[in-house]
């Protein structure tokens, strides 16, 4: 039986197992609470329990007093809800509401998506954790590397484990070195959050995602977090492929595809390889039925577009063009 956690003021509602502490429960459910470290020690995610009670399920090395105590205030990361619960909290509703950051992480994974593309996984060690919000980046430090601002494919569900998507390139020292010298346990120094390309998770109408390249790190994000939410509304994904074959994680794709009810997903190739960004930014709406010029339905469409300045330029354009209003276009790109 699980229990329901409505956080005060935004008046979010999510639900909780229990033995879930009210943190783990947040993120699961996309919401983001003021934390700091998920672990007890730092303090920033102490919070009011206006209604209900909880049990301490994991100790904490953060004092509480014991007029906090009766006030109501515990740790969301370590307490669970008995019952229904109503929580005051500090709520990140926006980029401006989240703090810069620098966290101290190792390597634990380097995952193989393709010849030219790897995923690299990062576990951040235990004083602190990230905060941040989907389709956010962050810069990576590796010890006598020259820093990389990328993309967190991650959803921020997940407060330890941070995911960044890497494309072989020979002139890059730091690609260079991710496909050539990085291993596990290697040491890595994360600062961020920055980007304002994230969900507007209010909004009722059908999202659509465009991406290129490692454009879909971001996107990856952002479709976890909407999921996560569990926001009833249609949700559309186009992969552009410069060449032929199918894309890094395809198969990532295929599994949302196969469980949600109403995800939809294509992959738009390049035959030569030397389309203008036009040309496949026109194929790629073709593609997914959405609005271009002349075309119907633009009221109903949030769009998010990431990948190379010229890919989502040219999308951009587009959709204006077909009647999106300005707002409801988001694009980035890392050129």
């Amino acid at each position: 039986m699980s229990f329901t956690v409505e956080l005060h003021p935004s008046g979010h509602r999510f639900e909780a197992e229990p033995g879930e502490t009210v943190l783990e429960a947040a993120l699961r459910a996309g919401r983001s609470p003021a934390f700091g470290c998920a672990n007890g020690s730092c303090g920033e995610c102490r919070a009011r329990v206006i209604a209900g009670e909880v049990d301490r399920v994991r100790f904490h090395d953060y004092f509480i007093t014991e007029a906090e105590k009766q006030a109501g205030y515990a740790l969301l990361c370590s307490v669970a809800p008995r019952g229904d619960l109503v929580v005051e909290s500090t709520e990140a509703s926006g980029v401006e509401d989240i703090a810069p950051q620098r966290v101290r992480a190792r390597v634990t994974r380097i995952e193989t998506a393709s010849d030219d593309y790897v995923v690299v996984h990062l576990k951040v060690q235990r004083a602190r954790v990230m905060r941040y919000l989907s389709g956010q980046r962050a810069t990576v430090r590796f010890e006598n590397v020259p820093p990389r601002e990328s993309w967190l494919a991650s959803c921020p569900c997940d407060a330890v484990n941070m995911r960044f998507h890497v494309r072989r390139a020979a002139a890059d020292p730091f690609a260079s070195f991710v496909f050539g010298t990085l291993r596990r346990g290697v040491r890595a120094i994360v600062e961020g959050p920055t980007g304002r390309f994230v969900l507007d998770d209010e909004s009722p109408r059908e999202l659509l995602f465009l991406a290129c390249d490692t454009g879909f790190a971001p996107v990856e994000s952002l479709i976890e977090h909407a999921i996560n939410l569990e926001l009833e509304v249609p949700i559309r994904l186009i992969r552009a492929v410069r060449g032929r074959g199918l894309p890094y994680r395809h198969n990532y794709c295929r599994a949302w595809a196969d469980a949600l009810d109403d995800f939809h997903y294509r992959v738009v190739e390049t035959p030569s390889g030397g389309e203008s960004w036009h040309t496949l930014a026109t194929r790629v709406l073709q593609a997914a039925s959405c609005p271009a010029p002349g075309l119907d339905g633009v009221d109903a469409v949030d769009a998010y577009v990431a990948g190379p300045a010229g890919f989502t330029d040219a999308c951009r354009r587009l959709l204006l063009e077909g009647g999106v209003p300005e707002g409801r276009v988001k694009t980035d790109s890392l050129d």
